[in-house]
């Protein structure tokens, strides 16, 4: 794992309902971005948790705090986004799932974050993925035999992302010290800069385009939105470009939209 300075935050500086939200949002993703026919209840279907992440969505939505001082290219913010998300028609999951990501690996909507890498260099997207695993290790985890995906599926990332949210909130609510409160805050801020942040609006705008309408477009709209929101959070400045090929062949105005 990558080392930086530490971020220096206080018990004070911590909202916890922010960081409720936050980690609602992210446990959202990890399960949407399963395929439905292998998720008990997969968040599309389950209304409570469909409820759940819309009133985090709209503490977001409102709180100002939350909202970045400018977008970077691919963003979109919370209060432009439609407050009937997530509200639709769900009963064909299984099938805008298998349209969008297909049976085999995907080139036009990955849903992983080495092939966004612009250096193709096998040994450089080796070296990013065992650092992706390194962030894991540091926090006892590792990805189950059974996820049957690589440690850089933005399922996985996202869960680890509520799991260091959720260890945060336990330092603060616990009163479990200074020191471990600082490490889950660096561990977010560096895991967000380098790894899962970066990508997530070029993948949404892709999952936008591949799927249309319907919930998968609503979470490529989401995963912008949360980006730009995370990014002032965790106090990190707007990313310079879009990473994928796929993407960045588009114009300006179509990467905004």
């Amino acid at each position: 794992m990558n080392a930086t300075n530490s971020t220096l935050i206080r018990f004070e500086d911590v909202d916890l309902a922010a960081d409720f939200a936050r980690r609602e949002i992210y446990r959202f993703i990890s399960m949407a971005m399963q395929p439905p026919r292998l998720v008990g209840l997969h968040p599309g279907r389950d209304v409570s948790r469909r409820q759940v992440v819309l009133a985090a969505i709209d503490l977001l939505r409102q709180d100002p705090s939350m909202q970045p001082d400018s977008l970077g290219p691919g963003e979109v913010s919370f209060a432009s986004a439609p407050e009937e998300l997530f509200r639709g028609d769900v009963a064909n999951l299984d099938e805008e799932f298998d349209a969008i990501f297909g049976i085999g690996p995907n080139k036009d909507c990955p849903p992983y974050e080495s092939d966004y890498c612009q250096n193709k260099d096998l040994t450089y997207r080796s070296q990013h993925m065992a650092d992706v695993a390194g962030f894991y290790r540091g926090f006892n985890l590792d990805v189950s035999a059974r996820a049957f995906e690589r440690a850089d599926h933005l399922s996985i990332e996202a869960e680890f992302m509520a799991v260091v949210i959720s260890r945060e909130m336990a330092a603060v609510s616990d009163n479990l010290g200074l020191e471990r409160l600082d490490v889950c805050r660096t561990a977010q801020h560096n895991f967000f800069k380098e790894h899962i942040g970066w990508w997530m609006p070029a993948f949404g705008i892709l999952l936008m385009r591949h799927a249309v309408s319907g919930f998968y477009s609503e979470m490529g709209l989401l995963l912008r939105a949360f980006a730009a929101a995370e990014r002032k959070v965790l106090g990190i400045g707007p990313f310079n470009i879009l990473p994928d090929a796929q993407v960045s062949k588009y114009d300006e105005q179509s990467c905004s939209s």
